[in-house]
C-alpha cells in the first residue's frame, strides 16, 4: 500500500485524507456514542474518548426527566437487593 505516512509515537503511520462530512444530527449521535463508550481495560488508552470528544464536544444533555432506574427482585436467584 503506497500514501503519505505520519509519525505517531515512534510509529509509522498512514495519513489518511479524511473530507468526510456529517450532519449535526449524526455528529450528536457519534458524540454520545464516544461519550457512552466503555473505557479499554488497558490504562494506557483510557484518555482516548475525552481526547475525541475534547476534538468534537461533548454531547448535548437530554431535557426533561430522568428515567426512573426500573426494580427487579432478583432475591429468588441469591441475589441481595443492594441499599437504595
Amino acid at each position: 500500500m503506497s500514501g503519505d505516512y505520519h509519525t505517531h509515537n515512534d510509529r509509522q503511520l498512514p495519513t489518511v485524507p479524511c473530507d468526510i462530512t456529517f450532519t449535526e444530527e449524526q455528529w450528536e449521535c457519534i458524540r454520545v456514542c464516544v461519550a457512552n463508550a466503555p473505557i479499554p481495560y488497558d490504562i494506557t488508552l483510557k484518555k482516548i474518548p475525552a481526547e475525541i470528544l475534547a476534538k468534537i464536544g461533548e454531547p448535548t444533555p437530554r431535557k426533561g426527566e430522568a428515567l426512573e432506574i426500573p426494580y427487579y427482585d432478583l432475591t429468588p436467584y441469591g441475589i441481595e437487593p443492594l441499599d437504595r
